[in-house]
């Protein structure tokens, strides 16, 4: 450990000084696991002592303002750090990514970390579990909820952020993206090639958040559409959007969730959902690919885009405890097992998640760049907390997409009902330029 030290400091007495002696031998515990990392950083206890992993000026600060603080990053490590950076009883200088960076260093490599069990601290599995218990979606009205706690956010939030297309999924660079609005029109336009639309297709999309997909479909490529979507605040956001662009004979927006889809008999040639399955839940997989096989009629085909791990494992608590309530991100190999039972052929699977890093590095770029704008919008509600708490998930998400030992995925799954007997045999079709690109 050349270079790493700690240095001693005097602060408050009372319950603090009696805490120090054991705290800080925990917390050098915690913080020497990343001594090795590339990047100089320093961990500025509440008493004022200082711990740093080598000489240098730091890139990274860590600091502690209670000894609360302190104690919750020795129970629950990661998360109780972030926990008390969220409260404000931490302050973090520096870019909060270098978190993710440094605990990329300290972990296994991709073969290790794949083949073992996940090594999260059993504080935070124990409140892992209860979170699934507590939003547990058995109910679409606790579905409705869920989906409701994240997404329930004022249209002039998500523009700005956002961008144009209201585009809140992984984007799509391709050689002609420049900038986000090209790449998540462009991520829209790969998929309904990969759907392989058609004029007067029947096409039902679940989950669609501000519709731009069901827009291209049927303006572009003369889809008819259903759209199945649960939060009111984004499907009149939508509904507004139809009207404006003279689509509403050919896009219909049904307040419904996917376990409602192919209950009426009604089955659709095309099935989409982008960004959506992660919120079915573990227990709920298998309901959501037998909705998608009693809503295609035999021969359609579906797009899957999902964040997902190549196997199944536990989601990470911090994503459901302050980004998604109730999420599971999906292993790649329990879902195709499942599109096998219902009989639906896997066609072609693209895994985008170099592409996500990018976009959500746009994401977080734009919420810094207005923060203000959006702070005006309802200080109550955008508070310092939000903002931290934003900022995190958009940088640390960001870098763990990018990291080369990180587990999670973006996959896209292109399928049909049945063993297709009409869709094309080769995939360049995909990748021709639309007219109007």
């Amino acid at each position: 450990m050349t270079g790493a030290k700690i240095i001693k400091g005097s602060g408050p007495g009372g319950l603090g000084q009696r805490l120090s002696g054991p705290l800080r031998k925990v917390l050098r515990r915690i913080f020497s696991r990343y001594k090795d990392t590339p990047l100089t950083y320093e961990v500025v206890f509440s008493d004022g002592g200082v711990y740093r992993n080598r000489a240098g000026e730091p890139e990274l600060s860590i600091r502690f303002k209670t000894v609360l603080a302190e104690v919750r990053t020795a129970l629950f490590t990661d998360m109780g750090l972030l926990d008390a950076y969220f409260d404000q009883t931490i302050d973090i200088h520096g870019d909060i990514a270098a978190l993710a960076k440094l605990d990329a260093h300290a972990t296994e490599d991709l073969a290790t970390k794949n083949s073992g069990r996940p090594h999260a601290n059993p504080l935070n599995r124990l409140r892992n579990w209860w979170h699934k218990r507590r939003y547990d979606a058995r109910t679409a009205a606790q579905a409705k909820v869920n989906a409701e706690a994240h997404y329930d956010l004022p249209i002039e939030f998500c523009e700005v952020v956002l961008g144009k297309t209201f585009g809140y999924s992984c984007a799509y660079w391709g050689d002609h993206a420049t900038t986000l609005d090209q790449a998540q029109h462009d991520k829209y336009d790969h998929i309904c090639k990969k759907l392989a639309l058609e004029p007067g297709c029947r096409l039902v999309e679940v989950g669609s958040g501000w519709g731009y997909l069901s827009l291209l479909a049927a303006k572009t490529y003369g889809a008819v559409v259903d759209n199945y979507g649960l939060v009111k605040s984004q499907n009149d956001d939508m509904q507004r959007m139809i009207n404006a662009q003279g689509l509403g004979d050919r896009v219909n927006i049904l307040e419904r969730e996917h376990r409602a889809l192919g209950a009426d008999g009604r089955q659709y040639d095309r099935y989409v959902s982008v960004g959506v399955y992660e919120h079915a839940q573990e227990k709920y997989l298998e309901d959501w690919i037998r909705s998608i096989a009693r809503g295609l009629r035999e021969g359609g085909i579906g797009v899957l885009h999902f964040i997902g791990h190549q196997q199944k494992r536990e989601t990470n608590y911090f994503i459901r405890r302050y980004v998604f309530p109730g999420c599971y991100v999906p292993g790649l190999d329990e879902t195709v097992h499942l599109m096998s039972k219902y009989g639906l052929e896997v066609l072609h699977i693209e895994n985008l998640r170099r592409h996500y890093a990018l976009t959500l590095d746009c994401w977080a770029e734009n919420f810094t760049k207005n923060w203000h704008k959006i702070q005006s919008l309802d200080p109550m509600r955008f508070d310092e907390r939000f903002r931290r708490r934003w900022d995190a998930y958009f940088r640390l998400c960001a870098e763990g997409f990018r990291s080369p030992n990180n587990l999670q995925r973006l996959y896209q799954i292109t399928f049909s009902k049945g063993n297709t007997p009409t869709y094309p045999m080769r995939n360049d079709f995909i990748y021709r330029q639309t007219v109007g690109d």
